[in-house]
């Protein structure tokens, strides 16, 4: 068991033994001297138990202590991967910092950047120089917090004057807030914790939303221990009695929970959409994406026969749903450019962890003097596209240093293609505003956790301790207890719920739906239908009981009953099947579907002389079902009535047999002793059976199966079967 999961679990003489271990390989004086001093106190105060002493400050004592062993276990967990070597790149940021890069300093040259920008000082020869000098301030200062230890109460009080600080630009207080986020989550901190807290209520969006966001992934990640630190229990509680942080927090939910689909989604554009694309020839592909051709133009359309534009338009069309596919999962918040940018970022500029998390600024000296900055004559749908909500801020400077690699002739290419990609409404208010609207808060978020993305899963400077995109399965708040006050929104949870469901993660909507109580609810028939649907996925018994409650409070719903009646089929049900599949003819007596799977229940209950009757009225209503024929002569075969179900058998034609069909009509003709024409048909099956993966053995067990049967109607024995067998296929002798 794990030391933290020791202490958060009040096992305090376990987690000393665990602790001890560990510092027994780091000699380290000041840990163990540390440890030393906790451990006594833990000591006497188990001393004073003992003594029968109660001391009134006892609770407040041991929470103290929860706390001091946490944070110690922290200082050792940090020392222990110092020295792996899998940390080396931590340790060198670590221990090549300036020392004169402190949070004061760095406090001083940001406002005065910034001051000297306002008023004018810094003069356009100065400007590159001053706006290098400013970038390396930024990433020292995040190497510095990124890196740091537990917070003083000073340094808290540098950090957060920081990010009140109105001389400061909001951009460099979000990169703060990505430093803290990084290292509170390697290593908890209550007061870089609380600072999260405190910029959440900036009045600037950037700033607000990276803290809600950061401060979610530390609650998650620090869950465990949580409980044991009531300063940040209570402020979360205090947040959560204001409806718009609910909102926030639950709209952050849904894209951390997106989020986890971005292997999936990326992976299916690699191995199927983008492939088939590639194939067609009316399709080339660009830097961003794809641009149709236009074979008229280019004088192909003319030399095509009519059956080639034929075939050739049908291609194109489901090339274009393709297209439109890809356009819905960018509009339903998939991060559709994943593939296209994480090969760039091998360049120098992200070789600097910070620059991961920059905000994008065409004045940042990386991009002022890019093709997209300094040329007028560039499209102008260029510079559009980087103030329209598409990209992540890293992926915006990918693009600028693509785009200065391309030759010029390739810019109209692109243009034309990101005019495709932007939403057109978007597009429109660029063109007319000349800028960008303000970005919403949903979109600045889910941007960032993009980036978020992008830093933990394809940078390859840095081994984390906790990436959340891999460690977390779920983002449901009903997960961690530390978030209990934000599930008692129940419509916010059950958006959160039919989200899941929509991207099929099953067993996440489920638990959702369980959580709100649907027994507490029942008028709320919505909900119990999502839930019977999630079990029912999920081959959970429990949907039965959630479909019947349905259709208790809507009375025969055809969605709730031909649910409920699959289930009940699929769990061996089949007399709650039929008569659901019989409520389902009350309301649509004609439809083939349910008379026939109506008729399947009653074959697997044995009850032939209620299936045929069904089986007959749906060959009437549909004469071209095969399906419907075939389940009719294995009725007759079951009744004995042989030649009758051979005529049947016969009727589905020879080019439309399958194996089964054949197996079939041998049982008939070998129970009406016409022997060699029964070799013939099981021959053929045997043949047909060839044609699927395991088709032999298919063919013998089921051939086992039916003989048995036949047996029991008296038709065949043990000896002339295994012969036959042996005759159809050369297997060994039946046992």
């Amino acid at each position: 068991m794990q030391t933290t999961a020791l202490i958060s679990g009040h096992q305090l003489l376990e987690a000393f033994d665990e602790m001890s271990i560990k510092l027994n390989g780091l000699n380290n004086w000041a840990l163990s001297q540390a440890f030393d001093e906790l451990n006594h106190t833990y000591t006497m105060m188990l001393e004073y138990i003992r003594r029968g002493q109660n001391d009134p400050m006892n609770n407040k004592l041991y929470t103290q202590v929860i706390q001091q062993a946490h944070a110690l276990n922290d200082r050792i967990t940090r020392q222990e991967r110092l020295n792996n070597p899998k940390y080396e790149p931590y340790k060198n940021k670590l221990q090549n910092l300036n020392p004169s890069v402190t949070l004061t300093n760095m406090f001083i040259a940001l406002e005065s950047y910034w001051e000297q920008k306002k008023r004018g000082f810094i003069s356009d020869s100065q400007r590159d120089d001053q706006g290098r000098q400013h970038d390396t301030n930024l990433c020292n200062l995040f190497t510095l917090i990124w890196t740091s230890g537990a917070w003083s109460k000073s340094e808290a009080e540098q950090a957060s004057e920081l990010i009140y600080s109105d001389k400061i630009d909001p951009t460099d207080k979000a990169l703060v807030i990505s430093a803290v986020t990084l290292s509170v989550i390697e290593y908890f901190d209550e007061r870089k914790l609380m600072l999260l807290f405190d910029a959440y209520l900036s009045s600037n969006d950037i700033v607000c939303q990276r803290a809600l966001v950061g401060l979610l992934l530390s609650l998650i990640r620090h869950n465990d221990r949580l409980s044991d630190y009531s300063e940040v229990c209570s402020r979360l509680s205090l947040y959560c009695e204001n409806p718009e942080f609910i909102n926030n927090a639950y709209d952050i939910f849904s894209q951390l929970q997106n989020s986890l689909d971005t292997d999936k989604v990326n992976e299916r554009m690699r191995n199927e959409i983008i492939p088939n694309i590639l194939k067609s020839h009316n399709f080339r592909r660009t830097p961003i994406g794809f641009e149709e051709i236009d074979d008229m133009l280019m004088g192909k359309d003319e030399k095509l026969s009519f059956e080639e534009k034929k075939k050739r338009d049908e291609n194109e069309d489901r090339l274009r749903e393709q297209l439109t596919e890809m356009a819905q999962l960018q509009m339903d918040g998939a991060d559709v450019y994943l593939n296209t940018f994480s090969h760039l970022k091998n360049t120098p500029f992200f070789s600097d962890i910070a620059h991961w998390f920059t905000p994008f600024s065409m004045d940042h000296p990386s991009v002022a003097h890019s093709k997209l900055a300094t040329n007028s004559q560039l499209p102008k749908v260029l510079s559009l596209f980087l103030q329209a909500p598409v990209l992540c801020d890293s992926d915006k400077y990918s693009f600028c240093f693509i785009l200065d690699t391309l030759p010029d002739n390739s810019q109209e290419l692109m243009a034309k293609q990101l005019g495709m990609n932007i939403d057109q409404d978007d597009m429109n208010q660029l063109i007319e505003g000349g800028k960008a609207q303000k970005t919403k808060p949903s979109d600045i978020s889910r941007a960032y956790i993009q980036d978020l993305f992008r830093f933990f899963n394809v940078f390859s400077g840095y081994t984390c301790s906790w990436n959340p995109f891999k460690t977390i399965k779920s983002f449901s708040p009903i997960r961690f207890s530390v978030l209990s006050e934000l599930t008692h929104n129940s419509d916010a949870l059950q958006k959160l719920g039919d989200l899941m469901m929509k991207k099929e993660q099953y067993e996440e909507a489920r638990d959702i739906y369980l959580y709100l109580d649907p027994k507490e609810r029942e008028d709320d028939i919505d909900l119990i239908q999502r839930l019977a649907f999630c079990c029912h996925k999920l081959m959970d018994t429990r949907s039965t009981e959630y479909y019947e409650m349905a259709n208790r409070l809507r009375p025969n719903s055809v969605w709730t009953l031909t649910h409920y009646a699959q289930m009940a089929f699929a769990l061996g049900d089949f007399d709650k099947a039929a008569q659901c599949y019989n409520n389902l003819l009350d309301i649509d007596p004609e439809n083939v579907k349910y008379i026939t799977r109506k008729a399947r229940c009653h074959i697997c209950l044995e009850e032939y002389d209620e299936a045929l009757p069904l089986l007959f009225k749906a060959a009437y209503i549909d004469e071209a079902n095969l399906n419907t024929l075939r389940s009719i002569a294995w009725c007759l075969i079951m009744q004995g009535d042989y030649a009758k179900a051979e005529e049947y058998l016969r009727k589905i034609g020879d080019e439309q047999h399958n194996y089964n069909d054949l197996l079939n009509l041998g049982h008939c003709l070998y129970a009406q002793g016409l022997i060699q024409e029964a070799f013939t048909a099981y021959r053929r099956g045997h043949e047909l059976s060839q044609q699927n993966e395991n088709g032999h053995n298919d063919f013998v067990t089921d051939f086992k199966r039916d003989y048995k049967t036949l047996r029991l109607q008296g038709k065949g024995n043990h000896t002339s079967m295994t012969l036959m067998l042996d005759a159809i296929c050369d297997v060994p002798p039946v046992s």
